[in-house]
């Protein structure tokens, strides 16, 4: 897990740095937007409350069940696209939407629970 993050870390400086419209652009961008509204813009500028939200985020993760789990790593994580992930898990892309969103919501719970928002 260290070194995929560390990947995805170097992935995504690339991906600013250059900007280019390749396969998948936009994607990176719409995963980070889908999130924003959960963890916020500027919640995330602190190194010491960094590490505790991913520790929140982690914990919250591990919680959720298995392949809600999986859908909601290989979206904000991998930033897979839906297609994807609806091809890899044989499920309807709405069904998909609505994992992701269910998800996300109980992550704005969680954070607002535990104090992040």
């Amino acid at each position: 897990m260290f070194l995929a993050k560390i990947t995805r870390n170097l992935a995504f400086d690339k991906y600013r740095r250059s900007k280019a419209e390749k396969r998948g652009a936009h994607e990176i961008s719409l995963v980070l937007d889908e999130l924003s509204e959960c963890i916020g813009e500027s919640s995330t500028e602190k190194e010491i409350h960094q590490r505790q939200l991913n520790e929140a985020m982690n914990h919250f993760v591990k919680q959720l069940p298995l392949r809600e789990r999986s859908v909601f790593i290989r979206r904000y994580f991998f930033a897979e696209s839906i297609e994807e992930i609806a091809a890899k898990y044989e499920l309807k892309k709405n069904h998909v939407y609505v994992l992701l969103s269910r998800s996300r919501e109980k992550l704005k719970a969680y954070l607002q629970k535990e104090g992040y928002l």
